[in-house]
């Protein structure tokens, strides 16, 4: 009997502003690895891209040249609080850093309109609950998908696991 597709794929973009990034979560994957290599652009018909435009549509430009729309639903924006930046002329800003915001509140950002790249990923099981994948590359230059067991204990106050894509 198949399984039962149970793992989401995010993908957290970064784009023309650097206080604002989009993060799309990808549901139906059968395995954890399946979700990696899509979030990191390397199965079949993957996001490579994703543009915003000044009437707040979302698309995916895909690994075979298509570019579709993304729903709504499935997208989350972060954006850099005012209170967060300042007339310093170098500032390093983390994923804790960013605030959720409606998507409605993104056409009023309009240097946030433009192409967006692939700046991390993470991998969801069916509970929602992050897990630590990892795409890589060995010693002999072969891709390479990990995953790290859970541990017993689950600690709430964690940041979220987003890695790092993969140089080939």
């Amino acid at each position: 009997m198949p399984l039962k597709p149970t793992f989401s794929a995010l993908i957290r973009w970064c784009g023309p502003d650097p206080a604002v990034e989009i993060e799309t979560r990808h549901p139906g994957f059968h395995t954890p690895e399946d979700a990696a290599l899509f979030a990191n652009g390397i199965a079949p018909c993957s996001p490579l891209g994703l543009r915003l435009s000044p009437d707040a549509s979302i698309h995916l430009i895909l690994t075979d040249g298509r570019v579709v729309a993304f729903p709504y639903d499935a997208i989350t924006i972060y954006v850099l609080p005012s209170k967060f930046l300042t007339t310093e002329p170098l500032q390093v800003a983390n994923d804790t850093d960013f605030e959720p915001r409606p998507l409605s509140a993104v056409p009023s950002v309009h240097f946030a309109h433009g192409d967006y790249e692939q700046a991390q990923f993470g991998v969801l099981d069916q509970d929602d609950s992050p897990l630590d994948v990892r795409v890589d590359w060995d010693e002999g230059d072969h891709l390479r998908v990990t995953v790290e067991e859970n541990s017993a204990s689950h600690d709430d106050s964690t940041e979220f696991l987003l890695g790092s894509l993969p140089e080939a």
